[in-house]
Order: structure tokens, then sequence, then C-alpha cells
């Protein structure tokens, strides 16, 4: 191999790029420099494997191929950490990509252009990431993904502009994120998030087809302009689990559930609908189903989950809602309900309650609270305390 001078100038250039990010140009650059003029070829080619591990355009991971990432290269600049020159990353069945504690898998023209460079595909194998992947696209149809964030020093996990997700196995935790800039389509997989494991995006979120997301422990973000449809269920913590587990939905703009769409709250747990942007939002149900049922015994009594509507206003037009005899539903903006069905057999407390178009929608066996308007029929006043067991609190 032969080195033309201005090879070794750009080896050369390159060296001092790395030693000055590690402060010791002034000791050992001189001698880091002339070990590579003097060591020739097996020095040379040393350094080009160590400035750009993948600089290859392609790079396909198949069975038996096993890619640890496990340093930390900033060949190119001081401040990003853009070091792979690779445009298309493919994971098949087989195959294995583990990324270490913080380290940052970038292409390098991410730095100018943002979410630009590098496009992934992952069809099966693992993927296991304590560090950040970074791309233009990330498309995931099955395989194992692991996603944790030991350190915690910042956000951690996958990034892209957008990120599509049909199929696999996800576990996120210890505050692990798949966050897209504009879109995240999420139409199946299953996904087991503990220890502030967050799925958003600065856009769109959609979560439909057979996706299960299972949520442990801690709080859990799905963030975004949302909807919720097909078949997916979202589960709060199992039942009888005593863990104290909160799923957010933190909204910009809108929210929909629709379709066959579940989401389960367990005892001792809770889910938090609120506006998450700086306009006012607004979420729409047409369908699917939100179940504050689940109970569990803790400290010598028995407890029911909290569904908690904040600062949206809220339209009930399809599908159900039913909170169970020891669980609470708190809307803290409006409720309208113009169709579905809305069974309350626990507590029950509302800002404000519009049931003018919503003729028997509301069913209420339990305690009922509205803090500062009631909108309603005289036969449907009288429905609201007819049982036995209600009791009706305007203040």
């Amino acid at each position: 191999m032969h080195l033309t001078q201005g090879a070794i100038g750009n080896l050369s250039n390159r060296y001092r790029a790395v030693l000055r990010k590690c402060r010791l140009l002034n000791t050992f650059g001189s001698l880091a420099v002339a070990g590579l003029l003097v060591l020739g070829p097996c020095s040379a080619a040393h350094a080009e494997q160590l400035v750009a591990p993948w600089t290859e355009k392609t790079i396909t991971i198949g069975n038996g191929d096993t890619i640890n990432a496990d340093i930390q290269f900033d060949a190119f600049s001081e401040n990003t950490k853009n070091n792979i020159l690779t445009e298309s990353l493919t994971l098949q069945e087989g195959g294995s990509l583990s990324i270490g504690t913080e380290i940052s898998l970038i292409h390098r023209a991410d730095a100018e252009q943002g979410y630009a460079g590098l496009t992934v595909d992952m069809q099966g194998g693992t993927l296991t990431n304590d560090g950040f992947l970074q791309a233009e696209s990330i498309n995931i149809s099955g395989g194992t993904i692991t996603l944790t964030n030991t350190n915690a020093t910042e956000e951690m996990g996958l990034r892209a502009e957008s990120i599509t997700i049909s199929g696999g196995d996800f576990s996120l935790s210890e505050d692990a994120s798949i966050t897209a800039q504009s879109l995240l389509d999420i139409s199946g997989g299953h996904f087991a998030a503990s220890g502030m494991g967050h799925l958003r995006s600065l856009g769109i979120t959609n979560i439909s087809g057979d996706t299960r997301i299972d949520v442990s422990g801690s709080t859990t973000n799905v963030e975004g302009t949302i909807t919720l449809g097909g078949n997916a269920q979202l589960i709060v913590a199992e039942k009888n689990s005593i863990n104290q587990t909160q799923l957010d939905f933190p909204v910009h703009n809108t929210m929909e559930i629709k379709d066959n769409a579940t989401i389960s709250i367990g005892g001792l747990s809770g889910v938090d609908i609120r506006n998450g942007w700086v306009f006012p939002a607004t979420v729409t149900q047409t369908g699917g189903s939100i179940l504050v049922t689940d109970t569990t015994s803790y400290a010598n009594g028995e407890y029911g989950g909290i569904l908690s509507i904040r600062n949206v206003t809220y339209h009930l037009q399809g599908g159900s809602i039913h909170v169970g005899p020891l669980s609470i539903m708190n809307v803290e903006d409006d409720l309208i309900i113009s169709g579905g069905s809305l069974k309350n057999e626990g507590q029950f407390a509302a800002t404000r309650l519009d049931l003018s178009n919503a003729g028997n929608a509301l069913s209420n066996t339990g305690f009922l609270s509205i803090s500062s308007e009631l909108l309603c029929s005289d036969a449907q006043l009288k429905d609201l305390v007819a049982a036995s067991t209600a009791s009706l609190l305007i203040e």
C-alpha cells in the first residue's frame, strides 16, 4: 500500500482532530503523527478504520453477523458525534447490532442537514441499544429490540425524521425512547415499557393494527397528534398489580380513539390524557374502549385505577368508557357526550358536563360531581340519581 503526500496529510489532520478532543495534542500530537509516517501501511490502515468505522455506503448485518459499537468516534467534528458514512443499514434474521452505553451512531451529514444521510431497515435479528441511533428513517418489521439508558445523562434510544414499526418485540426502560420528528407509525409489534420508556412524535403518532403496549412501573409517554385505532391494546399494569404505573398522553392539537382500540387501567395505576402543546387540544372518541375497572388489594384495602383528562375538550361520540366501583375518572375541562356510553360505578368528577345530545349514554350508579356546569334535561337528571347507590353533587 502506497500513501501519497495528500493522503498522509489527511490522516494527520484526522489524528489531530481526535487528539485535540482528548486534549492530548500538545503532549502526544507530534509523536502520533510521526509514528504514522514511520510505521507506514499498517498504521495507516488502522488509522483509516479508527476514524471512520463504517465507510461502506450499504451495510447488511445478516445471519451470524455481530457488530458491537462500543467506541465513541468523533473525528469529523469536535462538537458533534457524526461518526459513520453508511447510508443504508439493514439488520436481518440472525444478525446482531449492539450499541454501547452513551455511544451515538449518527451519519456525518446530520450535522448540517439534520436527520439526513442514513436509513435503517430492521427485518429481524437483535438490536441492543444503550446509546443513541439517529437516522433519516427507521423501518422495523421484526426482531428483538432492547432500549435502555443506563447512565440517564441524556435521552437515548431511536430517533429519526420518520419511524415505521409493523412488528418486533420491544423492551423500553430507564428513560429510553423512540422519537420521531414528523411521523411515528406503529401498526404492529409488542412493547414492554417500564421505567420511563417513551413513544412519541413531534408530529403524528399513529398506533393501530394488533399492536400491544404493556406498561408497568414508573411513567411512560405516548405523545404527539395521536390516533389510536385498529385492535391496538394499551395495558397499564396487569390486573391486581400493586405497581404504581402511569401512562401519559401529552396531546398535540388532537387525539382520536377509534375502531376496537382498548386502554385498560389496572389497580393503583393511572392514565393521564392532557394538553401537551401550547394551543388548545381536543380528544374525540368514536370507538374503542377505556376500562378503569380492575382493582387490587393494597394496604388493607382495595383500590381501582384513575383516568385523568386535563386541559382538553373531550368528545365522546362512540365507543365506551367504564369506571369501576373502586376507580376514579376526573375531567378538568369539558366533557361533551353525544354517543357511545359512559358507565360510572365509582367516582366521576367533571368541570363541565354536556349531555344535551347524549340521550341515555351516561349511566351513573356511583358518585358524580360537577364543579361548574351540567347541561342536561330533567329526565336525564332524574336518571343520574335513580339508582340507590347513586349520588350527585353540583357545586
